[in-house]
């Protein structure tokens, strides 16, 4: 069985006064993961759970 991608997250994070990229990466995979609406789980005939 082929690998297939099924879902891109994508996140937008600054850390403009202090130029902190780190922190700002992080803000962006928070952010990725806070917004994120469709369960992949469901995908595969799974629970939410």
């Amino acid at each position: 069985m082929t690998k297939k991608r099924i879902l891109v997250q994508f996140g937008m994070g600054t850390s403009l006064r202090k130029g902190d990229y780190t922190r700002a990466s992080e803000r962006a995979i928070t952010d990725a993961l806070w917004h994120n609406s469709i369960n992949a789980t469901e995908v595969f005939g799974f629970e939410k759970k």
